[in-house]
């Protein structure tokens, strides 16, 4: 489920159809907190799987990246990490 009761969530095959129709040379991931969903590394996988998109990076304000999903996206095709820190306006 998406942030409304009627609109639905992209499922990670939606992805690599996309990333398939527009022949990416590079994938962002950022926006909120990617690593929230819980299906991010089948997301990454499958846009790595639908052309080769030949770099991809993810971008986190680092507060749930650990050791198990940072090797789990990696494995799934991430190239690099970008960390940018939340700060409070005070």
């Amino acid at each position: 489920m998406g942030f409304t009761k009627y609109e639905e969530q992209i499922k990670a095959e939606g992805y690599g159809d996309l990333a398939r129709r527009l022949s990416l040379a590079v994938a962002l991931f950022s926006g909120d907190e990617p690593l929230l969903r819980k299906d991010i590394a089948a997301i990454i996988g499958a846009v790595r799987q639908s052309n080769d998109t030949p770099y991809l990076t993810l971008v986190t304000n680092g507060m749930v990246l650990n050791q198990g999903n940072y090797l789990q996206l990696r494995e799934a095709g991430v190239n690099q990490f970008s960390v940018s820190p939340d700060f409070s306006d005070k």
